[in-house]
């Protein structure tokens, strides 16, 4: 793996190219990837050229990286922290001090988060 595939990888995910199908299948930049739960580890699969090709073979592709990085983020937090920059950039254009109460809000969100 090198970096070259994973910032493929995270622009797939920055244009927003990845779309979640089902429970273990996702559309990614027109290939489907696909996770695969047997007993005692679970695999993922790609339907490009490459993985189908050496079918059997530990082969990893952007796509696959870009699952991957899809599912490890933390959309509730990502939530909570964008609402509260939103609010810290409209205090800042009112040229108003945020409330006491906003940043205690968003401590115990980010707590309950973790």
């Amino acid at each position: 793996m090198n970096t070259a595939m994973i910032t493929k990888a995270k622009s797939i995910l920055s244009m927003n190219r990845i779309k979640k199908d089902g429970e273990n299948y996702w559309k990614v930049d027109g290939e489907i990837v696909r996770r695969i739960i047997n007993k005692g580890r679970t695999t993922i699969s790609c339907t490009c050229t490459n993985c189908t090709k050496f079918i059997g073979h530990p082969v990893i592709c952007h796509r696959k990286i870009a699952v991957i990085l899809y599912e490890a983020q933390d959309f509730k937090l990502k939530k909570i922290l964008n609402d509260a920059e939103r609010h810290l950039d409209d205090c800042k254009k009112g040229k108003m001090n945020p409330e006491e109460a906003m940043v205690r809000c968003l401590i115990i969100d980010l707590r309950g988060s973790v």
